[in-house]
């Protein structure tokens, strides 16, 4: 064998920065977009970059003057912690119990539960344990109710003393027998602390109205609004699709700095400005494109998903990236990004887009989409009888029966864990 150095030619696909940059702004969501226009803006002197939306945010610095008053941009959020420390303000305590509580509070996790024992509070803090005991049932006293709970059943516990419903029996329940009382093993439970199924269902009714996460309703982020990318309507006889106009902005070449930049004799300056020119082009080129594929992906949908706009959701039709891909010519992975945290008001309620997209379930049947499927499986559990609640097999023949839809009990059981709906023994109510 030859030993040497020797020149071969290959072809490879190489990544390029503006290919990169391309591929992130499709699957960019809005407020993205947003965040990285403003910041090329102020990287960039020949961009001029102005929202169109009910903001009318502009970042055009020869005209830098504010559409929001920044008192306009004061933050109302409040976390749990901020909540339960300005109520200590209130309270006759002491100092030394202050203490006590501020550590508990920033010990609680995000659903108000207290993770630490008392014995680790008084060993750390180096306090007595009584003091730290009697402290932790000030914080109890708080509000949100349950808030300072060690576990759901003291939560639980907790609130119903608020209510003053509190009873032997709730507090039998709750604290010996809970995990028996949650699973609904109440005729066994009736039998040994002799009591009716009736009396642990009165007890069940009033529990069910209280907050087992009483902590979560204080988040520890910023709430999350969305605004939808598209709006679908009917006008006269059939459905149009636009592009929200609150998400709609404007980028264009600043010509006025652009002809100082070139008047300039430094050639420094002349290749600093070639070289922002072409980042500008390529943006707005990226843009474009996004916005035609976007556009080109909802107009599909629209055919496609024909029914579900007329109709709703329990006609959805089974649909693919794939599918659609080929039928608007692009790649799958095109469709996946473009539709990434993207959304469309409809007027049934705004829906991420992926939600158009599902997966097509045919067990020995017509195909239906897992959509659908959800849909069907809601309105029979909704309408059951609460006493006899359907099982999973009785909802796979009921499937079949009123909706055609054939599906296997293991599926029927997997789209119930998913709508967060509980097995037909702990759906089931002993007295209506």
């Amino acid at each position: 064998m030859e030993v040497g150095l020797f020149q071969t030619q290959s072809l490879r696909v190489v990544m390029s920065k503006e290919l990169s940059q391309a591929i992130s702004l499709l699957q960019y969501s809005y407020t993205e977009i947003l965040t990285f226009l403003q910041e090329q803006a102020m990287q960039n002197p020949l961009m001029d970059f102005q929202e169109l939306g009910s903001t009318s945010l502009k970042s055009d610095r020869h005209s830098m003057k504010p559409s929001i008053e920044f008192d306009q941009l004061r933050d109302d959020y409040e976390s749990l912690q901020e909540h339960l420390i300005s109520q200590l303000h209130f309270l006759p305590i002491s100092s030394e119990e202050e203490l006590i509580i501020t550590y508990l509070i920033y010990s609680l996790n995000e659903y108000g539960y207290l993770d630490e024992d008392i014995e680790h509070v008084s060993e750390v803090l180096g306090k007595d344990r009584e003091i730290v005991k009697s402290s932790l049932k000030t914080l109890q006293q708080l509000e949100p109710s349950g808030v300072g709970a060690r576990n759901l059943s003291e939560c639980l516990w907790i609130q119903l003393k608020r209510k003053k419903q509190e009873t032997p029996l709730a507090l039998q329940l709750l604290k010996d027998h809970f995990e028996a009382f949650a699973l609904k093993k109440w005729e066994k439970l009736s039998r040994e602390l002799n009591v009716t199924t009736g009396d642990i269902q009165e007890i069940n009714d009033q529990i069910i109205h209280l907050n087992p996460r009483p902590g979560l309703q204080y988040s520890n982020e910023r709430h999350r609004y969305i605004t939808p990318d598209f709006i679908v309507k009917k006008v006269a006889d059939r459905y149009d699709v636009h592009m929200n106009a609150e998400t709609d902005f404007t980028i264009r070449l600043n010509q006025q700095y652009m002809n100082v930049l070139a008047e300039s004799r430094s050639t420094e300056a002349k290749a600093y400005l070639e070289d922002k020119q072409r980042e500008l082009q390529w943006i707005m080129k990226s843009l474009n494109t996004r916005k035609r594929t976007l556009q080109l992906i909802m107009e599909a949908l629209l055919i496609e998903q024909e029914a579900f706009f007329s109709n709703g959701m329990a006609y959805m039709k089974p649909l693919t990236m794939k599918q659609l891909a080929d039928k608007i010519g692009v790649h799958e992975s095109t469709i996946s990004r473009a539709i990434r945290n993207k959304y469309v008001e409809t007027s049934f309620g705004t829906y991420e887009m992926n939600v158009f997209f599902n997966s097509r379930v045919s067990e020995d049947g017509e195909a239906s989409s897992s959509a659908q499927i959800k849909e069907a499986m809601q309105t029979l559990i909704a309408n059951e009888n609460r006493q006899k609640p359907l099982s999973d097999q009785q909802l796979t023949k009921l499937l079949k029966e009123a909706y055609n839809m054939s599906v296997s009990r293991r599926t029927v059981a997997k789209y119930r864990d998913e709508l967060h709906i509980l097995p037909s023994s702990q759906r089931k109510v002993y007295v209506c």
